[in-house]
């Protein structure tokens, strides 16, 4: 099917699959199954257009609100590791940059719980001279409900604009 809105619908469609992906997952475990698909690796993938293409083609529509306010509205918002990042001086904008750089550039390390389950990542950008410039640890369940909420907004965006271009917004 072809792609009416770009970014929107990659975005739906991306999410969808992650969404198949996760059921198929639990409807193995439920049956007991050693699962043949796996969720984790599924959201890394994901991130390739859940975040790095949207930044690459809507950067400048990715609102700049504060961490602190996206907080507040039940965002995830990654743990800096070195605490002399000021945080209050970052922004949405600022966030899905550094998650971008991390994941494209496969700035990614992931850790484990006591039965070897991936629990969650450590992300980091580097200057050129390989010094870490942002470092951040962040759960998978975290990376997934930050992923789903950049998405809602993305579409929620998008259908905006079209009720703005169509002369609908009222």
């Amino acid at each position: 099917m072809r792609y009416e809105k770009l970014v929107k619908d990659f975005t739906e469609r991306t999410m969808d699959n992650l969404a198949a992906i996760d059921k198929l997952v639990e409807t193995q475990k439920k049956k007991g199954k050693k699962p043949t698909v796996f969720e984790t690796t599924q959201l890394i993938n994901s991130c390739l257009g859940l975040i790095v293409m949207p930044k690459e083609i809507w950067l400048q529509r990715i609102p700049k609100t504060s961490l602190e306010e996206l907080e507040a509205e039940g965002w995830p918002i990654p743990s800096l590791i070195d605490s002399s990042q000021q945080r209050a001086s970052l922004n949405l904008r600022h966030l899905v940059k550094y998650l971008r750089n991390a994941v494209a550039h496969w700035h990614i390390e992931f850790t484990h719980d006591d039965h070897d389950h991936i629990d969650g990542l450590k992300m980091w950008n580097e200057e050129e001279n390989g010094s870490r410039r942002w470092e951040s640890v962040l759960g998978v369940r975290d990376l997934r409900i930050l992923v789903k909420k950049f998405s809602e907004m993305i579409v929620q965006i998008n259908d905006e604009e079209i009720k703005i271009v169509e002369g609908t917004n009222k």
